[in-house]
């Protein structure tokens, strides 16, 4: 797997982006996933959380931890990651790692669906059905980003 990220991380033909997998200097043909994937995470990048907390929810090369788990997709999910806005509602719905909380499963199911993941389309719909209205607004009420950006980088507030 990694020797054909590494690859596709090398193409002259792909535009510069930071977070890709040559940025973490892995080596051709490198050997444990979790090792790069928690290294991506720790970096801030959406892949690797989202892939750590599919390690954790699923125990895979880790204990099953779906509290670990909860805290990687957040992180992705608050980045706009799609995938894991769509694993955070799974967890909210079937109460893994938190308590059960159908809004904030809609909630989730929500944004991923409105960046086009089917599967949320359909959680959306199917937990819709036993849903107040009043808890179907709430649900579809915008978050406030958890970390509000107060500068612009590159900008400077002209001077008073």
């Amino acid at each position: 797997m990694f020797k054909w990220l590494h690859k596709a991380g090398n193409r002259s033909d792909s535009p510069p982006q930071t977070g890709r997998i040559t940025d973490l200097e892995i080596p051709p043909g490198g050997d444990n996933p979790l090792k790069w994937f928690r290294k991506a995470a720790e970096k801030g990048t959406c892949w690797g959380q989202l892939n750590l907390g599919m390690r954790y929810a699923r125990g895979d090369g880790v204990p099953q931890d779906y509290a670990e788990a909860i805290i990687w997709f957040q992180k992705a999910a608050d980045q706009r990651d799609a995938m894991s806005q769509y694993y955070l509602g799974e967890m909210y719905e079937k109460g893994l790692g938190v308590s059960a909380d159908q809004v904030k499963a809609y909630k989730w199911y929500c944004q991923a669906a409105s960046q086009g993941i089917r599967e949320a389309d359909n959680a959306r719909h199917r937990l819709q059905q036993s849903l107040t209205p009043e808890q179907i607004a709430n649900g579809q009420a915008r978050p406030v980003p958890s970390t509000p950006r107060t500068t612009i980088p590159g900008f400077k507030k002209p001077a008073d």
